[in-house]
């Protein structure tokens, strides 16, 4: 038997090796992998998923990485906008706004990043452990 190009367990399989590509600095090869992953999970579970919020979390980090500031500030604010409107527990927000404002400071946007860990965090200090399980 094999994996449909759309089976779960693939989506599983691809973020793994994404990571893997993450891990020794290959960010370029990461970033095709993340986008298939997102894509195979959003046709297969709600929006609001922890699961897809957590891919699209990472592919937001490899976009920064990669110097694509402003999709990975777009991504990220996506994901927080989606946890809100899904009415998410306070730890994934917290976690997904933490994200933002570190991917807001890498482009330079500090007072937007203060704002969000104003907004969202307790304290601009804290970065809450990313809650969003693997695929």
């Amino acid at each position: 038997a094999t994996l449909g190009n759309k089976h779960p367990d693939l989506a599983s399989v691809l973020y793994a090796y994404a990571l893997l590509h993450r891990a020794t600095g290959d960010e370029a090869g990461a970033e095709p992998l993340l986008r298939e992953v997102a894509q195979i999970q959003a046709d297969s579970m709600e929006p609001g998923d922890l699961r897809l919020i957590g891919t699209r979390a990472e592919l937001a980090r490899c976009l920064s990485a990669l110097e694509k500031h402003d999709e990975a500030i777009a991504e990220a604010q996506a994901c927080l906008d989606t946890l809100l409107a899904s009415g998410a527990p306070d730890s994934p927000v917290a976690s997904t706004a933490a994200i933002l404002a570190d991917l807001l400071d890498a482009a330079g946007k500090h007072d937007r990043a203060e704002s969000v860990r104003q907004t969202y965090l307790k304290s601009s200090d804290q970065s809450p452990d990313d809650p969003s399980a693997q695929p």
